[in-house]
This record gives structure tokens, C-alpha cells and sequence, in this order.
């Protein structure tokens, strides 16, 4: 099996496309937002972008820059539909002379966004003379990072942990996490919190895609009115800001509007800013606010290709390093209790040391894993993202045996689908053989009439037949039916 990647998909972008025109238009007055959504998008689609930055140009003529393959034309009509949903590129009737010509030109918004980030490319956001601030010699850059790995270590312990009272927990973080909302707990008939299935799925994710939850279902709390509208243009401005800030420096909230300064404490809870009080005049970006908008991609992955990799410390879920053997043992070197937990979500834990987790792939783990939601795939993704660095810079992470188990103990679990149906027994009706295959045969017009299937399984010899959920009365009217045509001869 060839090396995997996790996947890391560029956060944002997906909430943008769910923005109206006027939305985007205020967004875009923003360098910061500007400039982010242009690195996040491909290759074709930033080079559209470069050519139509200070002329417009005839759409005929656009799409003439399209290679002369079908694979490249297809790309380039991907990149201008995805320019089209943000509502960068734009289509309007114009040209010289007057003449109407359908012309492809940029949002102005856009536009002088983004050329006053590429002028100003070296800049990071939230400076000026106003907002110097004097230099903070008591926090320390072990400060922030240390805040960031307990805020969300905090988090997924809470998830995991039977005595979540024990866990330290904002009152705010805690009524997340718990909400219907988010959807990964629920009580059980023990009326103690447990994982639901999307619970587990979220354990074994990465920690931007994690982060990336909560905030989606914070701004879909936001209502539809024109405030609610305003308030997620902020959070999602404040978090493009944060992308270009620098780790360790100390940035004014005087320098935040009003609306993104009563987030602060909001985005503290979730480890993407330090402050040292809650009503301190400076806060610090932590290493996952900066890189959250790129997914773990982008920035934060030079940044890990370094060496430096922005989510790595003790404690971290970075910080666990995996070695899978062909006899299907699990080797972690890790000394956090949460990594443990989240091994035994879909192997056996034999053996915890100190600073090394011993489990095991068995048949009844896998299978477990997949009844509450878990796939094969989520599985060797979480094994590969986690891998030991020496096994990462193989070609092979996961031994090839053991991924082709993984995926034959899921289709396993697969082999017998249980539907609802209903028993129509008519043995009490003393059919004959011949008069039940009319009654089956006239079922099955019913069926071709209608495009749908009606019957599951019938037995001429048992008189029974099984018929999808509520269609049991279609058979008892054909039955009436040929009762009174004298068709069913009953004895």
C-alpha cells in the first residue's frame, strides 16, 4: 500500500460558497480575507485571477487560455465554477464601442483586496503606531503553545473520561460540547454521557478538521438575520486575520472591531488565542489559529516539513508515534491517557507503560469500530497521520496484510443487510398453488406499474409472502379482488 495522506481539506472556503453576493462584497473589503482565499484556491484558478486583476477580458476569449486537452479544459472550468460561487469572478454585458459582449472581469471588492495585500505582502495584521504595545517579558512562548494543547487535550479527555466533572472545562466549552448541536454525546440507560457515532468519528480526526466543528456549528447558531449575518463576516474575518499573525507576538484588542473582541474569550476556550486575563489588553495567536484556516495545509505543512510541526508537544495527539507490525500489533510511544483511549476505540490495549502503548487489530475490535460508525478507512488514515517518523519516511506505513485485514473485517460487517419488512401469511386462505402464483403474478404488475418494488420473498409452498413496510395492503386488496372475480377458488 502506498503511502496515505491524511486528507486536510482547506477550511473556509466551503462556508464562503454558503455567503450571499453582498456578504462576500463586505468580506472581500478585507486584504487578509483576500489574500487567504487566493492562496487557498488551485493553480488555474489563481492564474485567471492574475490576468484579470487590472483588465477585463471577453469570456470567449478566457476560455481560449484553457489547454487543448479535455483533462485541462475540465480543470479550467472547475476553477472558473469555483471563482463563480465566491463570487470573485464575475459576468457582465459590455465591450468596447459599446458593443454587448459577455465580458469576465473581477468583484471590485476583490479586486482592490487583493491588490492592497500584494502590495503589502511583508505586513502582518492589527499593527500601527496606535496599537504598540510595550514588550511582556512574563509570557513566554511555552505559554501559548501549553495553552493550546490543554484547551483541546482538555476537550477530547472530556469526550472520553467516565468522571468528566474531573476534567477542567469552561462552563462555555463544557455546554458545547454537550449540545445536540455538535452531536457527540448522548446519554445512555445509565444516564451517563457516551460517544455517539459521529463522536467517534470526531475522535479520530485531525485536530484542525476537530476545531473546524465546533466553529461550523457556532455560526450556524448565528440566526439569518442581518446581525447574525454581520456577527459570522466576523468570526470569519477574525480568523483570516489571525492566519497572517505571528506566533509569539503580542497583538492589541483595541485594534479588533467590537464583535471580534467579544470573541476573544470564545476563540480562547478553543486554543486559538492566549491571554493571560480574561480582560487583558493584548492576546497572543497560538500555533492552531494561526494554521487553522489552511486545514493543516498551506503554511502549517512547511512549517511540519521543517520539523517544526505547529501541533507537536507533549501531551499533543501529534505527539503519539505509531508503529504497526505485519502481526497486526499496534506499538505507540506516547505518555497521555487520551492517546490510550483513543487506540481502544478500534484495537485491544494489552499492555500501558509509561511512556509506550501496546494493542493489537483484532477481528471483534475492527468490527466494532466499523457497527459504531468507524470505517476501515478513518482507521489506516488516523494510523498513517500518527505514524513514527521513521516508519513515515517509508513508502509503506501500514504493512500491506494488515490493511487488506482491515478492510475484509469491514466487509464483514457488511455482508448482511437487515431491512425492515412485513410477513403476509396466507395460509389461512387454503390457496391452491396455481391461485397464489396469479395473486404473485398480479403483485408484480403492481410493482412494474408503479417503478417500485413491492415484494421481497414469497414461498408458493409456505403461502407466505414479504412485502416492504406498509405494501402489505396492496396484497390484501388483490386478494379481495380476485375473491369477488371468482379467480381464487377457496376450499
Amino acid at each position: 500500500m502506498a503511502a496515505m495522506a491524511a486528507a486536510r481539506p482547506k477550511l473556509g472556503l466551503e462556508t464562503l460558497f454558503t455567503h450571499t453576493t453582498a456578504s462576500l462584497d463586505r468580506l472581500y473589503t478585507s486584504r487578509w480575507v483576500c489574500r487567504a482565499v487566493f492562496a487557498q484556491l488551485s493553480g488555474t484558478a489563481r492564474a485567471v485571477i492574475m490576468r484579470l486583476l487590472y483588465v477585463d477580458c471577453a469570456e470567449a476569449t478566457v476560455r481560449k487560455w484553457a489547454a487543448d486537452t479535455e483533462e485541462a479544459r475540465r480543470a479550467f472550468e472547475d476553477a472558473l465554477g469555483a471563482l463563480k460561487a465566491l463570487r470573485v469572478l464575475r459576468v457582465v454585458v459590455g465591450g468596447e464601442d459599446g458593443g454587448r459582449v459577455a465580458m469576465m472581469t473581477l468583484s471590485p471588492s476583490f479586486r482592490l483586496g487583493l491588490s492592497a495585500a500584494l502590495t503589502s505582502a511583508c505586513q502582518v495584521p492589527w499593527q500601527g503606531p496606535e496599537y504598540k504595545l510595550q514588550a511582556d517579558h512574563e509570557t513566554t512562548m511555552n505559554d501559548i503553545v501549553s495553552h493550546m494543547h490543554d484547551c483541546w487535550n482538555n476537550v477530547l479527555r472530556f469526550l472520553v473520561e467516565e468522571d468528566k466533572a474531573a476534567v477542567p472545562l469552561s462552563d462555555s466549552m463544557r455546554a458545547l460540547v454537550e449540545s445536540e448541536r455538535v452531536d457527540l454525546l448522548k446519554k445512555n440507560d445509565k444516564n451517563k454521557m457516551e460517544l455517539t457515532q459521529k463522536g467517534y468519528e470526531f475522535m479520530l480526526k485531525g485536530v484542525y478538521m476537530q476545531v473546524w466543528e465546533f466553529i461550523t456549528v457556532y455560526l450556524d447558531t448565528l440566526s439569518g438575520s442581518e446581525s447574525g449575518i454581520e456577527e459570522r463576516e466576523q468570526v470569519l474575518d477574525f480568523l483570516y486575520h489571525l492566519s497572517y499573525c505571528r506566533v509569539g507576538d503580542a497583538y492589541h484588542r483595541n485594534a479588533l472591531t467590537g464583535a471580534q473582541r467579544s470573541l476573544l474569550l470564545k476563540f480562547k476556550d478553543l486554543g486559538l488565542v492566549y491571554m493571560r486575563k480574561k480582560k487583558s489588553k493584548r492576546f497572543y495567536p497560538t500555533p492552531l489559529g494561526v494554521h487553522l484556516m489552511a486545514g493543516g495545509d498551506g503554511a502549517a505543512a512547511a512549517v511540519a516539513a521543517a520539523g517544526e510541526d505547529p501541533m507537536a508537544g507533549e501531551g499533543s495527539t501529534k505527539d503519539m508515534r505509531i508503529i504497526v507490525q505485519t502481526n497486526l500489533k499496534v506499538i505507540a510511544y506516547t505518555t497521555s491517557r487520551l492517546h490510550a483511549s483513543m487506540l481502544g476505540m478500534f484495537s485491544e490495549v494489552h499492555m500501558r507503560l509509561p511512556n509506550m502503548v501496546l494493542a493489537e487489530l483484532t477481528r471483534r475490535s475492527v468490527k466494532k469500530a466499523v457497527s459504531i460508525g468507524v470505517n476501515a478507512e478513518r482507521i489506516k488514515n488516523f494510523l498513517v497521520s500518527h505514524a513514527h517518523p521513521v516508519v513515515a519516511a517509508k513508502d509503506v506505513i501500514i504493512p500491506e496484510n494488515v490493511s487488506d485485514q482491515i478492510d475484509l473485517w469491514e466487509g464483514e460487517s457488511k455482508r448482511v443487510k437487515f431491512d425492515a419488512a412485513v410477513l403476509v401469511n396466507l395460509r389461512s386462505e387454503s390457496l391452491t398453488e396455481a391461485d397464489f402464483s396469479v395473486l404473485v403474478a398480479d403483485v408484480r404488475k403492481v410493482e412494474e406499474a408503479e417503478g417500485n418494488r413491492i415484494m421481497l420473498w414469497t414461498s408458493a409452498v409456505k403461502q407466505l409472502i414479504v412485502v416492504h413496510p406498509g405494501r402489505e395492503g396492496v396484497v390484501q386488496q388483490l386478494l379481495e379482488q380476485h375473491r369477488n372475480d371468482n379467480v381464487v377458488v377457496l376450499h
